[in-house]
């Protein structure tokens, strides 16, 4: 009878296991489906396979700084040359008109009479007369000081907005910036500078190649990447096991306590006392103390060294053997026939 119900227990707690087991498959298999993500990740960071690949470029601002306000400096510079080489009228004329500036300044707010007022709008026309006369005169001096100001006035704004940057250049906008850049056939003309093109992305155009070389080498940090299969971490999710699966875990969970439990739960059916029940708790719990307590470790232990002892005798011999035959095949001092 005993024996009876040992394999009841046993096949009972089997079916507990079993049970429990194939909804954790079940559950893990819908979390890799459902959770299954992408990640980017350096590239020295995981031997996972490459999905695709991609560069970080990175600027910093302290760095780009200096370089910013150097080009600032020499594009007033140029202005200010500039405006040294202005015809002797254009020189004249600006030098009049500063004159003019400071003493309108001055008697600003004083009262005149309406006399006075006519003469000055009189006179504020001829000088506007003769500035489109200098303009006319002129129109290419003009035009390079349009363009001087103009360029002086974005670098001191590109100073003033300076700030750190990043830029993602994937592998198939490399691919298009080269076939974009291609020459015909035929055609004289080099490909195009990707370099320079990811640098006027990251707001750094407009500086000289050395200046663009310079700020390539000290502030633009080239991280690759790799775009990866990421899976989910079972071992953080697994606490949503119970509740996602909450049938077949409650199931396999009752079915491991009834075969755990059996002998206690026939005893209380059949008898009806909960003091035998104790009883018979008390001691299984005392013979199970006093099996643990005569269980021969150093036996036990003894034994497995044994087993993985010889486990290792069998697979280095397996290994040595194997170099030995590559070793010959590869041996300097065989003859090989004639190689026709």
């Amino acid at each position: 009878m005993r024996i009876t119900v040992s394999h009841i227990r046993l096949c009972i707690t089997v079916l507990g296991c079993a049970v429990l087991a194939g909804s954790l498959f079940d559950w893990a298999q819908a979390l890799r489906a459902s959770e299954r993500g992408y990640a980017w990740v350096a590239i020295n960071y995981s031997n996972a396979p490459a999905l695709e690949t991609a560069e970080i470029w990175q600027a910093s601002a302290n760095c780009e700084r200096p370089y910013f306000v150097r080009a600032a400096l020499q594009s007033k510079a140029r202005l200010k040359s500039y405006y040294d080489l202005a015809p002797d009228e254009v020189r004249a004329w600006r030098n009049r008109s500063t004159r003019n500036e400071k003493s309108a300044a001055e008697q600003r707010g004083v009262y005149r009479v309406a006399s006075t007022a006519e003469q000055d709008g009189r006179r504020h026309n001829a000088e506007m007369e003769y500035e489109a006369r200098l303009h006319a005169q002129h129109a290419e001096w003009y035009a390079t000081v349009y363009k001087l100001e103009i360029q002086a006035s974005q670098w001191e704004q590109r100073l003033n907005n300076v700030s750190d940057q990043k830029v993602i250049i994937g592998e198939a906008t490399r691919k298009s910036f080269e076939a974009s850049s291609t020459p015909a056939a035929g055609s004289a003309s080099t490909n195009g500078n990707f370099d320079g093109h990811v640098l006027s992305l990251l707001g750094l155009g407009g500086f000289s190649s050395d200046d663009e070389k310079a700020i390539e080498a000290d502030c633009v940090q080239i991280t690759p990447v790799k775009k990866i299969l990421e899976n989910p971490s079972y071992l953080t999710e697994v606490w949503r096991w119970p509740v996602d699966r909450a049938a077949a875990f409650a199931i396999g969970l009752e079915l491991v306590l009834i075969g755990l439990l059996l002998v206690p739960i026939i005893i209380w059916l059949v008898t009806g006392d909960p003091d035998a029940v104790k009883r018979y708790m008390r001691r299984s719990v005392r013979r199970l103390i006093a099996r643990a307590r005569t269980f021969h470790k150093n036996k036990f232990v003894a034994g497995s060294l044994t087993v993985t002892r010889s486990f290792l005798v069998r697979a280095r011999d397996f290994l040595m053997t194997r170099l030995k035959h590559g070793a010959a095949e590869t041996s300097p001092n065989m003859t090989f026939g004639p190689l026709y």
